[in-house]
């Protein structure tokens, strides 16, 4: 994927026993006027967010080790993390690390291009039945925290943006993910093979 300059790729990066060989999810954003300068006070804002939504919903035996956050354009700009060390805040055994929840980023571009996903690990072994699908109210609660994730970003003024591949003859423009989108499915190792 090419990061564009003044865009950035946060690396969410995970371990603990639901994800032993460890776990990583990614997602892109552009820095506007306003948000933090320094790459690890990005870092440190981002695991912020995450630890004020997305870990309200994951079992707790998964940990964010860090946020690595890489400044655009790859090859020059800048990186730099920041320590968490924050389990989820679900009690209870989570599911094999092969599973997680399957969230899609949607843009208001249509295509393949214009969409992407996330797999976030540590998921609670209540949230699912027994054919792979979450319980409602569990795509409520997740729901919840995607938005207030996506919502948290705009707040940072670092707000999420899906990459691309390059063109053959240009740098293709990072799009705006408009929505977090909970799929009602859990994905698993063997889908992600599979795509």
């Amino acid at each position: 994927m090419i990061i564009p300059e003044f865009h950035g790729q946060a690396n969410f990066r995970f371990s603990g026993s639901a994800a032993p060989l460890g776990a990583e999810v990614t997602v892109g954003f552009v820095q506007e006027v306003g948000s933090p300068i320094l790459v690890p006070d990005m870092a440190a804002a981002i695991a912020d967010a995450w630890n004020d939504t997305i870990r309200l919903v994951q079992s707790s035996s998964v940990v964010l080790d860090e946020v690595h956050v890489k400044m655009g354009p790859n090859a020059t700009g800048p990186d730099g993390s920041a320590p968490s060390g924050n389990g989820g805040a679900v009690g209870g055994d989570a599911l094999p690390p092969s599973v997680a929840v399957l969230v899609r980023k949607t843009t208001a571009t249509g295509g393949k291009r214009g969409r992407g996903r996330m797999y976030w690990p540590g998921v609670p072994e209540s949230y699912v039945n027994a054919s792979g699908a979450l319980t409602p109210a569990v795509i409520v609660s997740w729901q919840t925290q995607c938005d207030a994730f996506l919502a948290a970003m705009d707040a940072l003024f670092l707000p999420l943006r899906l990459f691309h591949s390059p063109g053959l003859t240009s740098v293709p423009a990072a799009t705006p993910i408009t929505a977090l989108t909970v799929q009602n499915v859990a994905g698993t190792q063997r889908q992600r093979m599979r795509r």
